[in-house]
């Protein structure tokens, strides 16, 4: 009778261990299926997402997803914006493009990086390039510094490689707009890595700004959607 007694127990407790057991691991695989189906969406939001022309230059040109950066000085605000190739094109095939074009007009731009820097007064009331002046003198001065020699001061730092601006165009402002714009262009560097930091450095000599440093994360560099056609 004490046998059947403790063979009895023995049977309730094996069972009861094997609910727990049962329960145990559906515990887990319920867990392992919220991680998967958790990474499954943040992969696919981020590196299969597709926008069509509009919706990706807007994507691009929004400083919320780390592409555009800006950074205050005083009465000032400097402003870099990474420019990848299918944006360039688009902005500059007025949002309309083919596949066969995109390819062909990539491979022009493979070998630098491209981008477009800004500055302007909070208020906007005035140019930099016109902002405080004492006389014409030094508004000439600016100028040829602007139009000129403002290239040696910018410098583009992407891993262990410190990268000269070898493209350079200022933009005008005619009076008319309350922007100095800047268009940049760096070689890619030695080693390449699509995904890492790239560090715009300005050794401001006009506002006494000192160095102005603008980082563009890997991160935000992986998140660029894909352009739809």
């Amino acid at each position: 009778k004490e046998y059947r007694i403790q063979n009895t127990e023995y049977r309730r407790q094996n069972t009861k261990y094997r609910i727990q057991n049962t329960e145990y691991r559906m515990i887990v695989n319920k867990y392992i299926l919220y991680i998967f189906f958790l990474f499954s969406g943040i992969f696919f939001s981020c590196s299969e997402k597709e926008l069509n022309a509009v919706d990706y230059i807007s994507w691009i040109e929004n400083d919320d997803n780390g592409l555009k950066v800006i950074k205050e000085f005083g009465k000032l605000v400097f402003e870099i914006q990474y420019k990848p190739y299918d944006y360039i094109i688009v902005k500059e095939e007025k949002n309309t493009v083919f596949h066969d074009e995109l390819a062909k007009k990539v491979s022009e731009l493979e070998e630098l990086q491209y981008f477009t820097f800004r500055i302007r007064l909070k208020d906007q009331s005035v140019a930099p390039i016109r902002f405080n002046l004492s006389d014409e003198t030094e508004y000439n001065r600016r100028l040829e510094y602007f139009s000129f020699s403002m290239k040696n001061d910018m410098f583009l730092v992407e891993g262990a490689d410190t990268l000269d601006c070898v493209l350079y165009h200022f933009e005008p402002d005619y009076g008319i707009t309350s922007n100095n714009t800047f268009v940049l262009a760096f070689r890619l560097p030695g080693k390449s890595d699509e995904y890492a930091d790239k560090t715009f450095i300005y050794l401001d000599n006009i506002f006494e700004a000192g160095t102005v440093k603008m980082k563009i994360s890997k991160k935000s560099l992986k998140n660029i959607p894909k352009l739809k056609l």
